[in-house]
């Protein structure tokens, strides 16, 4: 019994060593480049659109991961996070964006500090409606305005995110910013 334990055991580690310099199929391979390439296309893009606005997103970083944007850094203005935003969810090949920029000018605290309430009840919101797809979409909160960017999947739920945001309390309006994704037939 011990012996047969042990030649199994053998067995595991030598597979997994063998494993550990085995290389991926040749479609396998490919498919991760293709996307390697189209991350890094994406990110080009968007570095692209931000170079040509001058300083405005000097200290904003772009990172891209299967179609998923992450936005970091800080801008002066709570428009330019908005802006960068739109910028991003507006490159071909992006799936999802996630903004972690920061905004330096922080002279109505108070007023920023609504608006983070007001952005975080309209993630609530969409997030507890079972039709609705968070990751499509992104939101952000100026003065009670909330902008609503992203990609979603059909008109009907974008309709329906429109009318969950529409109550959210403290909106004053909502600025649509959203392209729907085209449904390809097979």
């Amino acid at each position: 019994m011990r012996i047969l334990f042990y030649i199994i055991a053998a067995g595991f580690v030598l597979s997994l060593a063998a494993c550990d310099g085995m290389k991926l199929p040749g479609n396998q391979q490919k498919t991760e480049a293709k996307a390697q390439s189209a991350d890094s296309n994406i990110k080009s893009s968007i570095q692209n659109v931000f170079t040509a606005k001058g300083d405005m997103f000097s200290q904003v970083a772009v990172d891209v991961s299967g179609g998923r944007v992450l936005l970091s850094g800080a801008v002066d203005e709570p428009e330019t996070r908005v802006w960068a935003v739109e910028i991003a969810w507006k490159t071909p090949g992006v799936k999802s964006v996630i903004s972690e920029i920061e905004i330096q000018d922080m002279s109505s605290l108070k007023d920023f500090a609504k608006d983070v309430v007001i952005a975080a009840q309209a993630r609530a919101a969409m997030f507890h409606d079972k039709d609705i797809n968070p990751a499509n979409y992104t939101v952000d909160a100026i003065n009670g305005t909330l902008y609503l960017m992203g990609a979603p999947a059909s008109k009907d739920e974008l309709e329906r995110t429109e009318k969950i945001l529409d109550k959210v309390r403290g909106v004053k309006k909502i600025l649509n910013r959203t392209v729907v994704k085209s449904v390809v037939k097979r």
